[in-house]
């Protein structure tokens, strides 16, 4: 049998080979009479994912990737789509590969949340595993090695023939595999095969029936644009992951090495034990004189698989005389890790001989004994007083509200030295990752921005502002590896992470949490995980990071802003929550009205409350108040309070400074003319009266009998200055 019949070819179409467009100057107008085959194309999505395969996966996605040929990246772009609808991916493959992409498939089941370039955590299962060649001469040496060991691809994509034959091969597999047994499955076929690094199962493979069009740097190899055909094997036999593990033991101990346990010690071309033929193992040892080879054939392949010592003593324990801490299989046990170089990997295992885990390096205690001899370092600021660099921090608010515009008014601020909201940004570049509008929306409210400031777009990109929309696209930074309950970080993170390491933004603005950490926001654990990667993205930046985020309906009903556990208040360094403003009794509500309360400032003064107005697109500070502005409100609302306080005894009225009280200064007063006058709304007055106490301008006295307890605000005369010398 030779591998590489071509069996039932999947179309007839030819490959067209010679010379054809450079990619690099590819428009889609081409008249080079390569074309898809829309026919292998079909075939080769059906052959991953036929109809037998899916149906237990009734959520699962198929990833369709493309990629530039006009430079060397690899596909960073995806869409996926139904699995039971493979019409859709065909149509759109096709469709791309047309207008000039390369155009990849995700040979791997993606799950239901699944949206753009897939990560290890979004694998599910695959029905074949499989292994890519690019090498010359590959396909000789190949064949020969399956041939020998009599291995059937199930098929085979031809990629190219210029300047030499390049191909990858599919191996059916048997059963539903895990993702995990998935990958060890390719990384097998790679080592026994000396094939390319794609064995990850998130990795992608060129799309059979499209057009491959070479990078720039394999153009400069000799490398033309070129058909992918298609061959099927109908009757090519399934195998398990187990079996093709086995091959890859084989090659290594022809090398006097053995490293695969699955292989019997005394017959290195036996392949991977099944369930069955394990047990018959364990159950061939209670025969007189059949003890220890069964027991330690039986080892070779739990060993293999995985297991800890406490379930392969446990396993064997019926098989033993004395049990699970029988002293004959101790022995056995050590000896069989020793020789496949498998330690037990059990955490918590006291171990029976293994190696043992390095010891722990000793603490790292800070080291003050120079500090008395050097300056007290100045703390860094992002935004003085409002967002320490390095940090990490929360914004929220209800959808709708305006926590977009106000985010990208910030980091417009930050690229051209501009203020923001009455202070002055740090100078430097910004991320701003929006996955809740798209580009055209973007563009009008940065226009606006722009406007607002007096700067251009140039000025804009030229000052370092990137903006990545994700509408559509798989946003996920973080997400929880439902297999060890851990958060790690994404492919598209990791892009992030050494951008930011190169560009160093003063802010990153991640829009928005939903979309960006798939996780449980009401598990502790998983929020300070998720900060925790934020926070190492601020310090590679040496910036900041924002995450927009909605609050809950408690979160907004207590006014705290946040949704879930309270560890987002706790993991975040500065915190920020922008809402409407409630209008006052017997006033109209108004839309465009918002507050921006700093909730949180771990290293400067907190509770400050902007009030905004929207505006031409923007949200502004009411009436533009500068520092000097607010000073001088404040201080008319003190002395409007102070003179309604002294009117009150005149009037009849004993004001309180207890809100719980039907003569409520602040809430009474807000009524007043002079208050309708300057626009004092309760809140002020509320500020005003707090200013005043600090300041010992207004007291609190006794008055009626003292048995009734009843008491007023009174106005206390200033303290005379001390004389001057």
């Amino acid at each position: 049998m030779d591998p590489f019949d071509h069996g039932v070819r999947a179309s007839d179409v030819p490959v067209m080979n010679g010379a054809g467009p450079n990619p690099l100057e590819f428009d889609g107008s081409s008249t080079n009479p390569l074309c898809p085959n829309r026919a292998d194309i079909s075939r080769h999505l059906y052959t991953l994912f036929s109809p037998d395969f899916v149906k237990d996966y009734p959520d699962a996605r198929i990833e369709i990737a493309w990629a530039s040929p006009k430079t060397d990246d690899g596909p960073g772009a995806a869409q996926t789509f139904s699995a039971f609808d493979l019409e859709k991916a065909v149509d759109f493959a096709e469709k791309k590969n047309k207008a000039g992409f390369g155009v990849y498939v995700g040979a791997a089941l993606r799950n239901a949340m699944s949206t753009g370039r897939a990560s290890k955590p979004d694998v599910v299962t695959g029905s074949r595993a499989w292994a890519d060649f690019d090498g010359e001469g590959d396909d000789a040496r190949v064949g020969s090695l399956l041939r020998e060991k009599n291995i059937q691809p199930a098929d085979i994509v031809q990629t190219g023939e210029t300047p030499n034959r390049r191909f990858q091969i599919y191996v059916k597999l048997s059963g539903n595999v895990t993702p995990e047994q998935l990958e060890a499955a390719n990384t097998a076929l790679r080592d026994w095969l000396g094939g390319d690094n794609v064995q990850g199962m998130q990795s992608l493979m060129r799309l059979a029936g499209t057009i491959n069009y070479p990078k720039p740097a394999k153009v400069a190899r000799g490398y033309i644009p070129e058909l992918t055909t298609l061959q099927i094997h109908k009757d090519a036999p399934s195998y398990s992951p187990a079996q093709l593990l086995g091959l890859a033991g084989v090659a290594s101990a022809s090398q006097g090495k053995p490293s695969n346990p699955f292989l019997d010690f005394n017959n290195a071309a036996k392949l991977g034990r099944t369930d069955d033929e394990l047990l018959a193992k364990l159950e061939a040892s209670r025969v007189t004189g059949k003890w220890h080879n069964s027991i330690r054939d039986a080892l070779a392949t739990m060993i293999g698989r995985g297991w800890p010592d406490a379930a392969i003593k446990l396993a064997c324990a019926q098989y033993c005389d004395d049990g699970a801490d029988d002293p004959d299989l101790v022995p056995l046990i050590d000896g069989a890790r020793k020789r496949f170089e498998k330690p037990d990997q059990a955490p918590g295992t006291a171990g029976t001989g293994n190696a043992s885990a390095p010891p722990p390096q000793p603490l790292q205690w800070l080291d003050m004994s120079n500090w008395d001899a050097v300056p007290v370092p100045e703390r860094q600021w992002a935004i003085r007083d409002r967002v320490p660099l390095n940090q990490v921090g929360l914004f929220s608010g209800e959808g709708g509200t305006g926590k977009s515009i106000i985010e990208l008014m910030k980091n417009v601020a930050h690229v051209t030295g501009r203020d923001w909201l009455g202070s002055m940004p740090e100078p430097g570049g910004a991320f701003y990752l929006g996955a809740e509008d798209d580009k055209d929306e973007i563009h009008i409210r940065l226009a606006a921005i722009a406007k607002h400031y007096g700067v251009t777009f140039k000025d804009l990109t030229d000052g370092g502002l990137r903006i990545l929309p994700l509408l559509g696209k798989d946003a996920t930074l973080c997400a929880v590896n439902p297999r060890t309950g851990k958060v790690e970080t994404t492919d598209l993170y990791q892009q992030i992470y050494e951008q930011a390491g190169d560009l160093k933004p003063k802010n990153i603005s991640v829009d928005t949490l939903s979309r960006a950490f798939a996780g449980n926001e009401i598990d502790r654990v998983q929020v300070y995980a998720f900060a925790g990667h934020m926070q190492a993205l601020a310090m590679v930046a040496s910036g900041s990071v924002t995450i927009l985020a909605h609050p809950s309906l408690s979160g907004m009903a207590s006014g705290s802003g946040i949704s879930g556990s309270t560890a987002w208040h706790g993991a975040f360094r500065f915190r920020q929550y922008l809402k409407g403003v409630k209008a006052e009794e017997g006033e109209q509500p108004s839309n465009n009205l918002r507050e921006l309360e700093f909730k949180k400032n771990q290293y400067g003064p907190l509770g400050e409350t902007i009030p905004l107005h929207y505006k031409d697109g923007l949200f502004l500070p009411v009436a533009g108040l500068s520092g000097l502005d607010k000073l001088a409100r404040e201080t008319n609302a003190e002395w409007a309070f102070m003179d309604l306080v002294r009117q009150s005894p005149d009037r009849g009225i004993d004001v309180s400074h207890k809100p719980t009280s039907i003569y409520y200064a602040p809430k009474l007063f807000a009524e007043e003319a002079v208050a309708k006058k300057h626009k004092f709304r309760q809140k002020d007055f509320e500020g005003a009266m707090r200013r005043l106490f600090a300041a010992d301008r207004l007291g609190i006295e006794n008055y009626d009998k003292p048995s009734k307890g009843k008491t007023r605000l009174v106005v206390k005369p200033p303290k005379p200055k001390p004389e001057r010398e």
